[in-house]
């Protein structure tokens, strides 16, 4: 790009001579950092000991417990693999142990557009001890999904 054009940032409306965004301020680096979505694995084993996707999921400073399967909805009527009724089964179990009254949200994942923006919105939606199911149309949608929510391993505090 020759030096006399000019491109003008999106981030701080600066107009920078070089057509380079300027660094980020510490400010808009902490927003980012506010917005990102962490989550955790909780170890769970049910009787058949048998483990499911049931993790703690940290967005905006609020922990929301989310878990994922495959299955549809219709008309407010849940309908899931064997698979994700026992995960299922396993979150609002998980649940009522730390919430005598569990809500559990249901977001349906039908298209791998916007997957990320469906799952910032269902977790801005959440209560801080609500949980939240995503129910993905196709494994492919669950894969996305999972991805979304940014497993990260606990660090070890020893």
């Amino acid at each position: 790009m020759p030096d006399t054009q000019r491109q003008t940032s999106p981030h701080n409306n600066l107009t920078q001579p070089n057509g380079r965004f300027p660094p980020l301020t510490n400010q808009q680096t902490t927003d980012r950092k506010r917005t990102m979505i962490q989550s955790h694995l909780i170890p769970n084993v049910n009787e058949d000991k048998l483990s499911y996707l049931l993790l703690d999921t940290l967005y905006r400073h609020r922990h929301v417990i989310t878990s994922a399967g495959v299955g549809n909805i219709i008309k407010d009527d849940v309908q899931t693999t064997p698979t994700a009724t026992q995960t299922l089964e396993t979150l609002y179990g998980y649940m009522h142990t730390i919430n005598s009254e569990p809500t559990i949200r249901f977001q349906e994942i039908s298209t791998t557009l916007n997957v990320a923006k469906r799952v910032r919105k269902a977790l801005e939606a959440a209560n801080e001890k609500d949980a939240v199911f995503f129910v993905c149309k196709t494994p492919a949608l669950y894969d996305a999904t999972v991805a979304a929510l940014n497993i990260r391993p606990l660090k070890n505090t020893m």
